[in-house]
């Protein structure tokens, strides 16, 4: 079984694997060509293991083995991290005795997680200590449009979310109909509160969250978003870390079940990791690129201050989904805020699941929108900030020739470059992609100055 290399995989099975239980033979694996697994310890993610795989069913013993041989370290980082915070009060659930600086060798992380299997029912002390930072109220904003099909699971989801103290906030943008109306009464919650923004535009329906919401903390996440049920207590906990301001978690896919959802999980960027990393202009040598606040996450799982939020205007209604700009609002923000020296926090523990669209057409028109948005960004940054406009024109010419460019001309020699508007149809799905990129990235300048008069005129009505 060799690991897993994603453009040659057609569909893969996904599994969540919590260490603290007695794994579980995986089955029905047939059909599918890989798999690949989140491994949870004490419900916090501490690592992926992704790897080719023909066989129909896979045993616990190959399950362990393959675990503790690719993560061995991020368990032992785990249990010593539970160790620390065990030794400050926070619980006293059994530790085994590990030592920093420790080779974690795979027989003693074996034994170890068989001893943590046996603790059922007593709290961990990562856990207790992200409790014990609970204590500031959080709004939820879900803003959705015509979004109705794919809310319930959402919101199914946060009503399972552990925390003490939080709202949910649905923002119906722009709706057609009253269907998104009519799943949220389906709850008859009074944690739920359902608003109509009626400006289209993402970064609309955000604002309006920001504005409406009673919390101290703002968390965004998306409408066919799972939040894990540990997410807030990891997003909040982290939004204490020393002057941080905002705090961007993790995303990982519910299923891989074809290859439109693997070109989902290899080219969008959510796979970003478990370890957690700080952004803001107070780490030395950062930022080597200060364009580049589109890598560090997204408003599908975030989580600031709304104080922070309202001191920096909220959400450009120029930029996002729903505006002619296509994209970008939550680069945008990012980027204003590390200007400022903000720091922008990544913390993997805080899981969201998400669903990839299986619809390469659909993949078509999303990439487009998302070029489009980015060099959108990129224009209103050379417009707004004279002292900036060499790195973003820079910026711009090195993405645009030493990405989209590069990329075409390894897709096609420069004999058939003429022709391609004849061939399209005979094109594969990843080559219409990579072209709806580049007529994204090209259009994107034209499309913000068009943004910026639209919403001018929504403002206005």
């Amino acid at each position: 079984m060799k690991t897993l290399e994603l453009t040659k995989i057609r569909s893969i099975k996904v599994f969540e694997v919590e260490l603290s239980k007695p794994l579980a033979p995986l089955t029905d694996l047939q059909g599918s060509e890989a798999v690949w697994l989140l491994v949870t310890l004490h419900g916090l993610p501490v690592g992926d293991v992704k790897f080719s795989n023909i066989i129909p069913r896979l045993e616990p013993d190959f399950l362990v083995e393959k675990i503790v041989t690719e993560l061995g370290w991020n368990i032992l980082l785990h249990l010593l991290e539970d160790s620390l915070l065990a030794q400050s009060g926070y619980s006293a659930h059994f530790i085994p005795e590990v030592t920093a600086g420790e080779k974690p060798e795979r027989e003693r992380l074996v034994s170890l997680l068989a001893n943590l299997q046996t603790q059922e029912g007593i709290e961990p002390p990562c856990i207790a200590w992200r409790r014990s930072k609970a204590t500031w109220s959080v709004t939820v904003g879900v803003c959705t449009r015509n979004g109705a099909a794919q809310l319930g699971t959402c919101l199914d989801a946060l009503e399972k979310v552990d925390y003490p103290n939080f709202e949910i906030l649905v923002i119906d943008n722009a709706p057609e109909d009253d269907s998104t109306w009519r799943v949220v009464e389906r709850y008859n919650s009074p944690k739920i509160r359902y608003l109509i923004e009626p400006r289209p535009g993402v970064s609309w329906a955000r604002n309006r969250a920001i504005k409406e919401a009673h919390g101290d903390i703002i968390a965004f996440a998306d409408d066919d978003a799972r939040p894990d049920s540990l997410w807030l207590l990891s997003l909040v906990a982290a939004l204490q870390r020393p002057a941080t301001s905002l705090v961007v978690g993790a995303a990982y896919p519910q299923e891989i079940k074809n290859e439109a959802q693997v070109h989902c999980a290899h080219n969008w960027g959510h796979d970003k990791g478990f370890v957690r990393r700080e952004y803001s202009r107070r780490v030395e040598g950062f930022p080597a690129n200060p364009f580049n606040t589109n890598t560090y996450g997204g408003a599908y799982n975030l989580a600031a201050w709304k104080g922070v939020l309202e001191k920096f205007g909220g959400f450009d209604v120029t930029l996002g989904r729903g505006t002619l700009s296509g994209s970008a609002s939550d680069t945008d923000l990012f980027y204003r805020m590390v200007r400022e020296y903000e720091a922008i926090v990544y913390e993997p523990t805080a899981l969201v699941k998400i669903s990839y669209p299986d619809d390469f057409q659909y993949l078509i028109k999303h990439d487009n929108l998302g070029a489009s948005g980015y060099f959108a960004f990129l224009t209103k940054c050379f417009i707004k900030e004279p002292k900036n406009r060499l790195a973003a024109l820079k910026m711009g010419v090195n993405g645009f020739f030493g990405w989209y460019l590069h990329r075409l001309t390894k897709e096609f020699s420069l004999a058939e470059l003429p022709m391609l508007a004849l061939r399209l149809k005979k094109l594969s799905p990843e080559q219409r992609i990579l072209l709806s990129s580049i007529k994204g990235s090209l259009s994107g300048p034209r499309n913000y100055f068009r943004a910026v008069k639209r919403a001018k005129e929504i403002a206005n009505t």
